[in-house]
């Protein structure tokens, strides 16, 4: 009896670890096979853009590397939040990934009672891909020239300049409580709007006096006289606009913050397939290709980044729009 009993345990111990095994075996076999399938790249926003087409590039690059096509799929709505909710929702398996702007991982979450982005939890970092060098500008109606002139402006005339962004949260706005701030408290009025490109006949018109943009979206604009180029909110200067200065070199280096787009995919995908897709997206972000089309968006590319960078870049950026949001009860819905 006793030892039809000690049988039937080790037998059922042999059962388990079989198991195990099958399934770890399975498990690595799936790694090193991936990707086994056509594989969908989300861009949050719609077709038919110079970003957008950039992305695309970026995915069809990524896709040679791995030997398998990646489809970009674009599902712009909701403040290009469906880009994250698709990975939250799809198989950890590394075969759906999505770009997402800086804010949707940092600012967005602190003030939308209903959207969570959590790191680790609702996305997987791959890779800090692009950033981009926004420009400032205003309408040539204003009375000032530059940023030490805005800021006297401001001064003297307590909240009347407005400043359009493409939305409550958005990095455009952020960046303009960081300057209103860091200029000595001055006050702006904000005025949102549901996306830049509605934007733009009023920052033309003067109906809002001043928009950070994309330099595809501000550069011809300036070079043509119909607005007046602040500042270019990076570490370097442009080549098409030499003499304008950067935020920094413009007195307010506090608000001279990093605007980026970094990949991600499904919460707890291994590890293993991570580092693939970091990979194949490093390697099509040297492609002559992608760099001439991030060009023609006004992106910089950034090299050899890894889910750790950003990892680090999320945490950083948060530190700072937190304060913000918890200060001015931000809601973004």
């Amino acid at each position: 009896m006793i030892k039809m009993r000690f049988d039937t345990l080790s037998a059922w111990a042999m059962l388990v670890a079989a198991t195990l095994l099958s399934g770890v075996t399975s498990n690595a076999a799936a790694q090193s096979s991936f990707p086994n399938r056509v594989m969908t790249f989300i861009w949050p926003f719609g077709p038919g853009t110079a970003n957008g087409e950039a992305f695309r590039v970026l995915a069809d690059e990524a896709g040679k590397v791995l030997g398998r096509p990646m489809i970009t799929e674009f599902r712009p709505g909701g403040g290009s939040r469906l880009g994250v909710t698709a990975v939250t929702a799809a198989p950890a398996d590394g075969h759906l990934v999505a770009a997402g702007l800086d804010t949707i991982f940092t600012a967005l979450p602190l003030m939308s009672p209903t959207f969570k982005a959590e790191l680790g939890k609702d996305y997987a970092p791959v890779v800090l891909a692009v950033d981009s060098t926004p420009v400032w500008s205003s309408h040539p109606s204003l009375p000032f020239r530059d940023i030490k002139g805005l800021i006297a402006y401001a001064k003297a005339n307590p909240g009347k300049l407005s400043f359009g962004s493409p939305g409550v949260g958005s990095w455009a706005h952020m960046t303009y409580e960081v300057f209103m701030d860091a200029a000595g408290g001055i006050s702006m009025l904000h005025v949102p709007y549901k996306g830049s490109a509605l934007a733009i006949p009023d920052r033309l018109s003067g109906l809002v006096n001043m928009y950070i943009s994309g330099p595809d979206a501000a550069v011809p604009q300036i070079q043509q006289g119909q607005l007046i180029g602040l500042a270019v909110i990076h570490s370097q200067r442009l080549a098409a606009l030499p003499d304008m200065p950067t935020l920094a070199e413009a007195g307010v280096p506090q608000a001279n913050l990093r605007n980026w787009v970094g990949i991600v995919t499904t919460p707890g995908t291994p590890q293993e397939i991570v580092m693939k897709l970091n990979g194949a997206f490093n390697a099509a972000l040297k492609t002559q290709a992608v760099a001439k089309a991030m060009a023609a968006g006004g992106w910089l590319v950034n090299h050899g980044t890894t889910p750790e960078d950003m990892t680090r870049q999320i945490r950083s950026d948060a530190a700072v729009w937190g304060p913000i949001v918890r200060r001015l009860n931000l809601k973004a819905d």
